[in-house]
């Protein structure tokens, strides 16, 4: 089961509640790695969205004030917000995919430079 409280500790104080956790499994760390990257990725992906969105609404505007051409341009483009969006919210779930595995393709890279620097501990 998963501790609200050690949650909101990695969150405001995670030097104090790495130090309290020290004594956990890899499972468990990787459930509260997993619960902080979702919030992460939540997040980025409202600011991704957001930033995308306006972003383009700025480009149209300009685009649109360019005179004949331009205006037919940003007519014909102004269909694509829908479009930016979903790449933005693409990108972050790719990001997240990524991160999520590769934790332990960086702890993997960790533990074989250990082991050839002399490191006897096993990968936990």
């Amino acid at each position: 089961m998963l501790d609200t409280k050690k949650v909101k500790g990695f969150l405001m104080a995670p030097t104090q509640t790495f130090r309290a956790s020290k004594g956990d499994s890899l499972g468990s760390a990787f459930r509260y790695y997993t619960i902080l990257l979702v919030i992460w990725a939540v997040l980025a992906a409202i600011v991704a969205m957001t930033l995308g969105v306006l972003a383009f609404q700025d480009a149209l505007i300009r685009l649109g004030n360019m005179g004949i051409l331009g205006n037919l341009l940003a007519r014909a483009f102004a269909d694509f917000g829908g479009f930016i969006a979903t790449v933005n919210l693409f990108i972050v779930y790719v990001i997240f995919l990524v991160a999520l595995v590769g934790v332990f393709i960086k702890g993997f890279l960790w533990h074989v430079f250990v082991l050839l620097f002399g490191g006897t501990k096993d990968i936990e």
